[in-house]
């Protein structure tokens, strides 16, 4: 597996002719937001980038450090941020619509955006439970929404690439008699279901859309805050913990960042250092299936049936 050294190589020598447009929901704390401190640092500031999320004096802090834009293109150069609320579909497809009025591309989506908690079903005013929402329903009205930027980059041979923060690898706990987890729920089942059920979304929509990849990446145990109390005895515990057991958010980010660079236009899934792992626990769904999970995300985003 690479060193953390060698994907900050790599990750450095990132330097298109273009000016890159990075999207990036889940970008005010964590994963999120180290990746987007990675592109910003590797491109010198020559980026657009967006973060998209609920607080905007966090993200505001945030871009304040990245590395300012070259002067010289200032015009393309540069950092905002863009309201969204993910536990709102209605509120993605508005999203969606904007974005589609006010950029011209997108070269890479990232999605990171999540929830911590392993409690019971707690539905939103459209119906779906808001972990799963959250983790996963959102992550497929913004990719459906946002596509025709990804190819818009790839039709003027462009990068175009999708990341997806979640925990590749567990498709096999993806019931296709249950999809949305209504009949049987739990905390547990809903946080295994939706990795898999993103890895069956990406498959899908690299079919799609050949030529744009689509990553779907472990990150490992990262220290995004878990491993922090406001109690002075707890956190003399989880310290060393974390110095142990976990990475740091922004050797998370240049992991992540590596994986997606070298994805090469295709479906991938990737570990907690941006390594392949195949797709062998995706084999066991029929076709007939798969169009069954497509039907079923059309539907619990509010989408007409065919696209």
């Amino acid at each position: 597996m690479p060193s953390q050294a060698v994907a900050k190589a790599a990750n450095a020598e990132y330097n298109p002719k273009y000016v890159p447009t990075v999207v990036v929901f889940g970008g005010t704390s964590g994963i999120g937001e180290a990746i987007a401190r990675t592109f910003a640092t590797h491109t010198k500031g020559r980026a657009h980038i967006i973060i998209v999320g609920r607080n905007k004096v966090a993200a505001d802090k945030i871009m304040a450090t990245f590395p300012k834009p070259d002067q010289s293109i200032v015009a393309n150069s540069t950092y905002e941020f863009v309201s969204c609320d993910v536990v709102s579909m209605k509120d993605i497809h508005v999203f969606n619509e904007d974005m589609k009025k006010k950029l011209s591309k997108i070269n890479y989506l990232i999605l990171s955006a999540g929830t911590a908690g392993l409690g019971g079903r707690k539905d939103t005013e459209e119906g779906l439970d808001y972990k799963m929402a959250v983790r996963f329903y959102s992550r497929f009205a913004i990719l459906h929404g946002l596509l025709p930027l990804l190819k818009n980059a790839q039709d003027a041979g462009e990068d175009a690439g999708v990341l997806s923060v979640l925990s590749t690898g567990h498709g096999k706990w993806v019931d296709f008699n249950d999809l949305g987890l209504k009949k049987r729920y739990s905390g547990f089942r809903a946080m295994f279901a939706t990795a898999g059920y993103s890895d069956f979304m990406l498959q899908g929509f690299s079919k799609r859309a050949p030529g744009v990849a689509f990553v779907h990446s472990y990150p490992g145990l990262v220290d995004t805050g878990l491993f922090r109390s406001n109690n002075w005895l707890l956190n003399a515990l989880l310290r060393p913990a974390a110095w142990l057991f976990t990475v740091s958010p922004q050797q998370c980010g240049e992991w992540m960042v590596y994986g997606l660079l070298r994805s090469n236009g295709k479906f991938a899934r990737i570990d907690d250092h941006g390594e392949d792992v195949g797709f062998a626990d995706l084999e066991f769904a029929t076709d007939e299936q798969k169009k069954t999970f497509w039907k079923h995300c059309l539907s619990a985003v509010g989408l007409p049936e065919e696209w």
